[in-house]
């Protein structure tokens, strides 16, 4: 009986020995969560888009866990992160991924980024390669065209209009399904904070000005194989980008908006898996 109750106990120790939450401390002093589960010959970052949190990775992605060690996070300013920063930008996002790499002696690492998140894992891989194996870029970048001042200032006006905790009618206008707009405003803080896009210095100003300034300079200087996994409600002007990266792979999942994780979770994972694939044997 003893030995049974001691190879019980070792079972349960085994199936939960790669499940981890924990918090790092970033170089300006703010506390960011992250999670980690599952083990394999690759370690993935999942970074989350504008306004959204880990939990947007929940269900689609879990089983990617049985097949490499999978890491999420909170950035700075959502979910169960800090908010005691002064500045709010696309390269301090990316030393916060940096930070986490060092932190937690990451090796064979493979960002992930949604929408914000993409321009996160880029900035990160230009600043700092070192331990960056490739970049899964998930609907962050369609083409390298510059936005003029008329689109930053409708986009600034839509977000402080529509992005609310419960206005999910608007959320509805852009998710396929409504329970996607329930789920993305379950993830909104009950008072969206001013930082987010209420002035100018705000993340979404940072956003739409990385794009213009810094964001060819940023690919072109990546050594490392980039993939870009698109929806269709935006087209993809590949031939653009291929000015400025220099191992490009794009994917275009029919039939998806900006969420092509949740609206073909399946297919999505088939291109995922792909394309680590690809980076293992390289």
């Amino acid at each position: 009986m003893k030995n049974i109750t001691v190879i019980i106990l070792l079972s349960l120790l085994t199936n939960c020995s790669y499940e981890k939450t924990g918090t790092i401390v970033s170089s300006d002093g703010v506390e960011i969560y992250y999670q980690s589960k599952g083990k394999g010959n690759l370690t993935l970052i999942l970074i989350p888009g504008f306004t959204l949190t880990s939990s947007m990775w929940d269900g689609e992605l879990d089983d990617i866990s049985e097949h490499y060690r999978v890491i999420t996070l909170d950035l700075p300013g959502f979910g169960k992160s800090g908010i005691n920063r002064e500045v709010w930008s696309i390269n301090q996002f990316g030393d916060d991924i940096i930070l986490l790499i060092k932190e937690l002696e990451l090796e064979n690492t493979v960002l992930v980024g949604h929408s914000m998140g993409g321009l996160v894992a880029v900035a990160a891989a230009a600043q700092s390669p070192e331990n960056i194996k490739g970049l899964v870029i998930v609907d962050a970048i369609h083409d390298t065209k510059i936005i003029s001042e008329d689109a930053k200032e409708l986009a600034v006006k839509w977000f402080k209009a529509s992005i609310k905790k419960g206005n999910v009618g608007a959320f509805n206008n852009i998710f396929q399904r409504p329970e996607f707009a329930e789920r993305f405003n379950n993830m909104l803080p009950e008072e969206i904070p001013d930082f987010w896009f209420e002035k100018e210095g705000s993340i979404i100003y940072d956003i739409l000005n990385w794009q213009n300034e810094e964001k060819t300079p940023a690919l072109e200087s990546i050594q490392q194989p980039i993939f870009l996994i698109n929806g269709t409600d935006s087209e993809t002007d590949v031939s653009s980008i291929k000015k400025y990266v220099k191992n490009l792979h794009v994917t275009v999942i029919p039939g998806t908006s900006h969420y092509p994780f949740w609206d073909k979770p399946d297919d999505f994972k088939k291109v995922l898996h792909e394309n680590l694939e690809t980076l293992i044997e390289q």
